[in-house]
């Protein structure tokens, strides 16, 4: 196309998951046509003004250890392509860990909340530290891996093949500052943060930055609402839970 301003977009599926879970608190957003999403945001100033989202590219990785939560997420993933909401899935790793850690008597933690007199644990598992009781308590914790790996390296492969005239990224996590500013120098970069809170500094910048033309747009919770597939996808459908 004369004169198109090709786009590249990359969405760190596992920062939108939680950054929308915050914003709407239920299953009703997660339906969502990302590239409906992100075109909805694209300014209108140039050079975005002549914007094309040439690809749009979906970083994410199966969840393992939940039967149900991997059926949906399943779903969505095989919807997101025949429904020309993204052009390629990029799959990472998802990974569950046993820790252990402390956590205080009467005290709220990361972990739990632990009352010595409602846990009748051996004495071995309680730890004095200062003037407060400690039970050493292990836990899951789920990690998903590889998707800031891949779409660093597809944004600056993309950049690099001169693929793209302009980058998208729909993300809220500082492990990706460095490609970005690298980006920036090159072309201009539009961040859209999934969290609705502030964007985290090292992704902040100024529309001078770079080749200049940047841009960043917090998304609400009214955005991911509005921008749903289709009920039904060919033999897919929207799951029951997030409706």
């Amino acid at each position: 196309m004369m004169g198109a301003f090709r786009v590249g977009v990359y969405i760190d599926g596992y920062n939108l998951y939680y950054g929308g879970n915050r914003l709407v608190g239920d299953g009703r957003w997660k339906w969502l046509d990302v590239r409906a999403l992100v075109a909805a945001h694209i300014p209108a100033f140039a050079p975005w003004n002549k914007a094309v989202l040439d690809r749009v590219v979906y970083f994410t990785a199966e969840i393992t250890n939940a039967p149900e939560s991997l059926r949906r997420q399943q779903a969505y993933i095989e919807a997101l392509q025949p429904s020309k909401s993204v052009d390629f899935v990029e799959l990472g790793r998802f990974r569950s860990i046993l820790d252990e850690n402390f956590a205080a008597t009467g005290f709220f933690t990361r972990i739990k909340r632990v009352q010595k007199d409602e846990h009748p644990l051996p004495d071995e598992k309680w730890i004095k530290i200062d003037s407060e009781n400690y039970v050493r308590v292990t836990h899951e914790r789920n990690e998903e891996k590889r998707s800031d790996v891949n779409l660093a390296s597809h944004l600056l492969i993309d950049l690099f093949m001169e693929s793209i005239d302009a980058a998208i990224i729909v993300s809220n996590d500082a492990d990706l500052s460095f490609p970005i500013k690298f980006a920036r120098t090159r072309i201009p970069v539009g961040v859209i943060n999934p969290w609705g809170t502030q964007t985290v500094g090292d992704l902040k910048g100024n529309v001078t930055d770079g080749v200049g033309s940047q841009w960043w747009y917090r998304l609400t919770a009214d955005d991911l609402l509005a921008h749903q597939l289709p009920e039904t996808i060919g033999h897919l459908y929207r799951p029951t839970a997030w409706r």
